[in-house]
């Protein structure tokens, strides 16, 4: 059985106006994937676990990284309140 997203084409993705459950996202050699924590990312196989050096010097200095940047390199997080519609032509 094919997915929602396989057969329409569209994703939908949101995070909550509160800002309680972050929604991270990496584009990682042609696949796009989404999560609402890391970990969930780490199992895939196309997922590079790369060190972000200059999100860890934004810690340091901020005591938190200021950007959507996380601690892995091609790994974000959207801010707080924002909603995502796509629809895929191929």
């Amino acid at each position: 059985m094919q997915s929602g997203i396989q057969r329409r084409k569209r994703l939908f993705a949101a995070r909550d106006i509160f800002g309680i459950k972050p929604l991270y996202y990496a584009n990682m050699n042609g696949t796009l994937m989404f999560a609402s924590e890391i970990k969930a990312f780490m199992e895939h196989p196309k997922f590079e676990k790369v060190f972000n050096e200059e999100a860890l010097g934004n810690y340091l200095s901020f005591q938190f990284v200021p950007t959507n940047e996380t601690f892995l390199k091609g790994c974000s997080v959207y801010s707080q309140d924002i909603t995502l519609y796509m629809k895929m032509e191929k």
